[in-house]
């Protein structure tokens, strides 16, 4: 009696941003030959028929399960294959392109003609930084410094009461501004009472939304930035930025870089 071909489990998990591959491995107990297809998959992912290979890398949009069908017959007999494979957040690409920054939706936290330095980039390498595997930047400030929002939105989210130099992690003063696209700007240690702006209002670009200070867990006075892709405060959902008006250095990536001084240029306002 002719046995049906056998397949070894597949590979039902992965990361986005990360290469999935499942090496399809059939066996037949007959030892007859075996041909196997692809029935059904995602668009994210390819088929190699020569070498039996399903692989590919699922993007942001591709979070959750997605189907696979595939077909193995002998000469006699065929079996299939169901199942599932699930895309799940993973950490930060940090090594991606920022795209160009002349075509950003976004501009500088502070006035045009201010610099600032760079004392924290995105991704740094030392792993005891608090940006690492994450979009982040802090621009060395003084306390009462104004902030300017980068990019037209609503204001999400305030917190104001917390003193400066408090060195308490969650202990920050903060606004939050969400874009049209839904992703949200965090604009964080600010001085106490620094927020200019109420939940609900909504902000033009490069209107003033608050001042710099030295709340929660800093180490001293400075403007921290980071945009999440939703409203999930997770590093994982953070975006890779750049600014159209940084007068400065950018790296391989287009990102702006560590222990950098960065001018604010001038700009015409964006609505979106």
């Amino acid at each position: 009696m002719n046995e049906a071909p056998i397949f070894t489990a597949p590979v039902t998990l992965t990361d986005h941003n990360r290469s999935y591959r499942y090496a399809i491995s059939v066996s037949d107990p007959d030892g007859d030959p075996v041909t196997v297809t692809v029935d059904s998959k995602p668009a994210w992912m390819d088929y190699n028929s020569d070498s039996l290979l399903l692989s590919g890398i699922a993007g942001w949009d591709n979070l959750g399960f997605h189907g696979v069908v595939i077909t193995a017959s002998d000469s006699d007999e065929t079996v299939h294959q169901n199942f599932n494979v699930n895309v799940v957040i993973g950490e930060i690409v940090c090594n991606q392109d920022f795209g160009d920054p002349a075509q950003s939706l976004f501009v500088m936290p502070y006035a045009p003609g201010k610099t600032q330095f760079m004392i924290q980039s995105y991704c740094p390498p030392n792993p005891t930084w608090g940006h690492t595997n994450w979009f982040a930047y802090d621009f060395d400030t003084d306390i009462g410094d104004t902030i300017i929002a980068t990019r037209a939105g609503t204001v999400l989210f305030t917190q104001e009461g917390f003193t400066d130099g408090n060195r308490t992690p969650g202990n920050e003063n903060f606004v939050f501004i969400q874009h049209a696209d839904g992703t949200i700007m965090h604009y964080m240690h600010l001085t106490q009472n620094g927020a200019l702006v109420e939940v609900g209002d909504v902000v033009t670009q490069g209107q003033p939304i608050a001042l710099s200070g030295d709340s929660g867990g800093s180490s001293g006075p400075h403007i921290h930035i980071a945009l999440f892709r939703e409203r999930v405060f997770d590093r994982q959902y953070t975006v890779p930025i750049n600014f159209r008006n940084a007068e400065g250095p950018i790296d391989a990536n287009r990102g702006l870089m560590l222990q950098q001084n960065y001018t604010a240029g001038a700009f015409t306002p964006d609505s979106q």
